[in-house]
């Protein structure tokens, strides 16, 4: 899109409107109201992205659990007796759910427009090098930052359909461990996300599984966090 083709607007409503509330959204969201700017935020899904809701902060709140399950069957060698039963499925994805809840509020609206940026929950449009649309509204901007970030693709087997299978963003709702598992995809979603979290484990730098797919790229963002930025739909 040639800038040449549009008229570039005399006044600004925003200095910039960042379009997607995972991590990258966020940071960026932040600093630029914490330097001065009038900021909006876009979100057509969940505050917090694939990190908070599909990520980080799931995957290491699974890893912590299942760590302990693995650190208590090893402890007989430094005379802990006594069995250790296996991880009881719905317990541990209870855990899980409650370390999101937790973390939540750290990139809730209530936060983020509590800290001057003006979050505007909906789907967003760019019509214009100038411009977005969110909700109806149209706002001119001097910069926008598109940080939508990436979806699970599946892969179009035969029968694949009829499976019942399950992506990255899926998986959490399981109750049950399945028996058997078949993971399509050797990438990682999210990168070693570092957030703080008092139900998750320390950072850690194994692979996590998933099934299906992944289409997630690892990108750095200070201080605090690696990771992916919003999942789909927050942006045109």
């Amino acid at each position: 899109m040639s800038s040449r083709n549009w008229k570039r607007p005399h006044r600004f409503d925003r200095n910039l409107v960042v379009i997607g509330a995972g991590t990258a959204g966020l940071v960026a969201a932040l600093v630029a109201a914490k330097a001065g700017a009038k900021v909006t935020l876009a979100e057509a899904h969940e505050m917090g992205g694939d990190c908070l809701n599909t990520g980080c902060v799931p995957s290491k709140a699974l890893i912590h659990a299942a760590r302990l399950v693995a650190q208590a069957r090893a402890g007989a060698k430094l005379g802990l007796l006594g069995p250790v039963g296996p991880l009881e499925s719905a317990a541990a994805m209870a855990h899980v759910r409650a370390s999101i809840v937790a973390v939540a509020p750290h990139d809730s609206v209530e936060r983020y427009r509590g800290l001057g940026v003006d979050v505007r929950q909906g789907r967003a449009r760019i019509t214009s090098p100038w411009s977005v649309e969110v909700g109806g509204e149209t706002l001119t901007t001097r910069s926008i930052i598109i940080a939508t970030g990436a979806a699970p693709a599946v892969p179009p087997i035969p029968g694949l359909d009829e499976t019942g299978h399950v992506t990255s963003e899926t998986l959490w709702r399981l109750e049950e461990a399945p028996k058997r598992l078949l993971i399509l995809g050797g990438g990682r979603s999210p990168a070693s996300c570092r957030r703080p979290s008092p139900a998750s484990a320390p950072p850690s730098r194994s692979r996590r599984n998933r099934t299906a797919s992944s289409s997630a790229r690892t990108t750095t963002y200070p201080p605090w966090c690696v990771g992916v930025s919003s999942r789909r739909g927050s942006a045109c």
